[in-house]
């Protein structure tokens, strides 16, 4: 926060207010901005991952980390 806050020119409290409050305007629309998807569309997350990254029953990306449910992989497959 400080780096951000020095970028900004604004104190790292700011950048902490800022941050907070972009959290709670998305998180107060959730339902309508954050969606799960269904069996259908796991499959089709599963296969697209699959075919890019070689990792079999993989649904989803986390900051460029791969989960399969037990597991999870980092980029470089670790």
């Amino acid at each position: 926060m400080q780096k951000i806050g020095h970028m900004m020119d604004i104190s790292k409290g700011s950048v902490n207010d800022y941050v907070m409050w972009a959290c709670n305007a998305i998180l107060k629309h959730r339902d309508q901005v954050i969606k799960c998807p269904d069996k259908r569309e796991c499959r089709n997350i599963s296969v697209r991952i699959r075919n890019v990254h070689g990792f079999v029953n993989c649904v989803g990306v986390i900051d460029v980390i791969l989960v399969n449910g037990e597991d999870w992989y980092t980029r470089k497959g670790d």
